[in-house]
């Protein structure tokens, strides 16, 4: 059922979700790869919002799910993902769900030591399988200044340096019904410049050749970055990917994956919270309201947010500090300066807020908030805020043995 703004007012905390500027951004993607590349696919990574009705709108739209855990896996499956659609990564995979996922046709990138013991045990099986490794180098030799670990390294994939990858290659190689389709180059940094992809798809190229590798597809990985309004300027990552690529690989042999994550959904999504009170000590104005900062600022980081205030005064404030709902200090949202002064019952609507928010939303004093999607100016409610029975369910608690 479509709802109007205003009734979507009444249901605060609440995420809303832009159906046409999700669907306009994966599009975006979709037409760089193909202008520029041509056999290749876009695997949205659930972790970055594991909203069900996002996966399935994507899913719809063509996009394939990146998934990390057997549990994203088969929440991939639940919402109607067919296995071949299924990028799958990540350290900490079950056997089960490895094994399924080989059998199964999805793209499949080894990530620790186990995988690789669990590879020689599906040889044995006599059924044919690929896969993809995922590459680990010393970004920092290439790109000074990137890691997001201050030069302390990235901890996922095989190392170079080391010759661990080496030995995965040669291991795989000497299996009878596996082989090596695959290299996943997927590496965080801190600007996630052009150079950084560059210099990524240059480490494809010298590996391949190295190892004499061929390969069905490049897994680029995500960590893409671009401005609300500029998303045209994804083509220019693609392009200088591709153009390197292209110096060793052909497009109609070799399938390029793109791993976006917020890149993709941080545009199209806000949080609306409302004023619930406001308060003055000897120090500052605080302005409470219904809306934690662990929900738009999963890892405590911001200090200040995109944001359109709802009030009906006209009167400035020298100062105020947007606090959440919760008994911690440091739930405080932003500081506003020289704007409107908020009462009661005023609205915050934050922009960009899709990346991380939902998934890594905390159950802690209030739980998991509505969730809509706005179409042509109405709303559909796509999720309802948990309340005591979703928060019990699978509980055991003293109630439960008294009517035992």
């Amino acid at each position: 059922m479509r709802i109007p703004w205003e009734e979507v007012k009444k249901h605060t905390p609440c995420f809303l979700i832009d159906k046409e500027l999700l669907r306009r951004n994966l599009e975006e993607f979709q037409k760089g790869i193909l202008q520029y590349w041509g056999k290749g696919m876009v695997a949205y990574s659930c972790k970055t919002n594991s909203l069900p009705w996002i996966l399935n709108y994507v899913k719809d739209l063509g996009a394939y799910l990146e998934v990390v855990s057997d549990t994203e896996y088969a929440l991939a499956k639940k919402i109607g993902c067919e296995d071949n659609h299924i990028v799958f990564n990540g350290p900490t995979k079950g056997k089960e769900a490895f094994f399924l996922a080989l059998r199964s046709g999805a793209y499949v990138n080894i990530d620790s030591k186990r995988e690789l013991r669990w590879l020689k045990e599906y040889d044995k099986l006599g059924e044919k399988a690929g896969v993809g490794v995922r590459v680990n180098f010393d970004l920092e030799a290439v790109c000074p200044e990137e890691s997001l670990t201050e030069g302390g390294g990235n901890r996922f994939g095989y190392n170079v340096e080391n010759k661990d990858f080496e030995q995965v290659v040669k291991e795989i190689q000497s299996l009878t019904n596996i082989s090596l389709t695959g290299l996943h180059m997927h590496t965080n940094s801190k600007t996630r410049s052009f150079q950084v992809f560059e210099e990524l798809s240059k480490k494809v190229c010298s590996l391949a050749a190295q190892y004499d590798l061929t390969l069905d597809f490049i897994d680029m990985g995500g960590s893409f970055f671009v401005k609300k309004g500029e998303f045209h300027k994804i083509h220019e990552y693609i392009k200088r990917i591709s153009d390197i690529l292209r110096q060793s690989f052909c497009p109609q042999k070799t399938l390029l994956i793109l791993e976006p994550g917020s890149a993709l959904i941080s545009t199209p999504v806000k949080f609306l919270t409302k004023v619930l009170d406001v308060k003055d000590t000897n120090k500052h104005r605080f302005v409470v309201t219904d809306g934690g900062r662990m929900y738009i600022d999963p890892f405590m980081r911001k200090t200040s947010h995109v944001y359109k205030l709802f009030t009906q005064s006209s009167k400035k404030k020298e100062e105020q500090i947007i606090c959440g709902h919760t008994c911690m200090e440091v739930d405080r949202l932003m500081t506003l300066k020289g704007e409107r002064e908020m009462g009661e019952g005023d609205l915050i609507l934050y922009d960009l807020t899709g990346g991380y928010t939902m998934s890594l939303n905390p159950l802690f004093i209030e739980y998991f908030p509505n969730v809509f999607v706005e179409n042509g100016g109405e709303y559909e409610q796509v999720r309802e805020k948990w309340g005591l029975e979703e928060y019990l369910q699978k509980n055991v608690y003293g109630q439960d043995r008294e009517e035992e």
